[in-house]
């Protein structure tokens, strides 16, 4: 059986941190009783413990990397980041998180997806989004429904004998 996984990632507290829990909220709406959907503040190893046991995952984030728009979306496969070493298990990022994971042997989801979102303030102590981050919510969540409802019809054709 396919698990699918929706992991919303974000502080809805920290101003614009909080887009991938909105994203996650909406989707829950379209998607309830066919995926499972959590939300997340955590980071790093933590979210070894999240994902574990499911066959794919697609996590939805906010990044601040002042080198795109504000508003601009990146959608990619986590095996694509770089595996930054990281002097401590409290900061380590995904990617390191999962080599970790996998020399410990545990069970990690085959394909895990990002949607991460340039955003413009996720610093400020504030709920709701700006402006420019909000226009983009509806887009985010069109993508990331294209990519649960691609993986559910190919996850039921794969069990048509």
């Amino acid at each position: 059986m396919d698990i699918i996984l929706l992991l919303g990632l974000g502080n809805e507290m920290l101003k614009d941190d909080g887009i991938g829990i909105y994203a996650a909220r909406c989707l829950k709406e379209i998607f309830a009783g066919r995926i499972e959907i959590k939300e997340s503040a955590e980071c790093g190893l933590y979210l070894i413990d999240l994902i574990s046991g499911y066959r794919k995952v697609l996590i939805i984030d906010a990044i601040k990397t002042e080198r795109l728009k504000v508003g601009e979306i990146l959608s990619f496969d986590i095996e694509e980041l770089p595996k930054v070493f990281s002097f401590s298990p409290h900061y380590a990022g995904l990617p390191f998180s999962l080599t970790i994971a996998r020399k410990f042997g545990i069970h990690l989801p085959e394909e895990i997806r990002v949607i991460a979102i340039e955003v413009e303030d996720p610093y400020t102590f504030e709920e709701g989004l700006s402006l420019r981050v909000n226009k983009t919510l509806q887009e985010v969540v069109e993508r990331a429904g294209e990519v649960l409802e691609n993986w559910l019809s190919h996850s039921r054709c794969a069990h048509i004998s």
